[in-house]
């Protein structure tokens, strides 16, 4: 208790933290509580009834004791305000920040796709594949997915089904992306509700172009047909 009485802000991220941040900042009255949002769709708005129901109650509970949201996004914004968990004075949209990279991209003879993702459902990869498997048939380019997940052995399966495992490399997960960045022909990002979106903006300070959809963080991060390309479905 000594040190947190020497505590004036808390600066919390992600639900959990912020829900124990509010019950710290009564506990041990600390001034001011500061919660980045770095979710769309929160847990209320995605489980069963009684799981609603509780993040609802304790969110609105939580939410009462922040001072100041940060949004990551303008669509994390919007959904804030949407969903009356605070007012539009409360909330600041604040860009996540990169280092970036100022080395120059390698050529490549045959072209190089890139996904960089966690390998779960809600980041689109296994929903990809279909499109990726067409295009193999008609042109001649490799793709690596850097990332790992519960969806890795799904992705492995279906890639060996289609005998593109030459082709279609899963590298797994890994501290230093850069180089991928910079060897690659082209980023592509196929989350559907992407909050943010990191990966797009650490390939765009290596000089890469990017695709990603028409929603979300991508449309604060590209400008379409400018510095990357939104689009509205799979098929296009």
């Amino acid at each position: 208790y000594t040190q947190i009485n020497n505590i004036e802000i808390i600066h919390a991220h992600l639900g959990g933290a912020v829900i124990a941040s509010a019950l710290i900042k009564r506990k041990a009255n600390i001034k001011k509580l500061f919660f980045t949002q770095h979710f769309i769709h929160p847990a209320s708005s995605q489980s069963n009834l009684i799981k609603k129901l509780i993040s609802k109650i304790v969110f609105k509970y939580a939410f009462s004791k922040v001072d100041r949201i940060i949004a990551v996004s303008t669509e994390v914004k919007n959904n804030i305000i949407r969903r009356n968990e605070a007012s539009k004075n409360k909330i600041e949209r604040i860009f996540c920040g990169i280092t970036g990279t100022s080395k120059n991209k390698t050529s490549q003879e045959t072209p190089s796709l890139l996904i960089v993702s966690r390998l779960e459902k809600e980041k689109g990869i296994i929903d990809f594949l279909p499109i990726i498997f067409n295009l193999a048939k008609k042109h001649d380019f490799q793709i690596n997915i850097v990332g790992s997940g519960s969806k890795k052995r799904k992705l492995a399966d279906q890639i060996t089904k289609a005998k593109l495992q030459g082709r279609i490399k899963l590298i797994g997960h890994i501290s230093d992306v850069e180089p991928y960045y910079l060897q690659s022909s082209i980023l592509i990002h196929p989350a559907h509700n992407e909050p943010f979106g990191l990966v797009l903006t650490e390939a765009m300070s290596a000089k890469l172009p990017v695709i990603a959809f028409n929603k979300g963080g991508p449309r604060d991060i590209i400008a379409n047909g400018e510095t990357g390309f939104l689009v509205n479905s799979l098929d296009e």
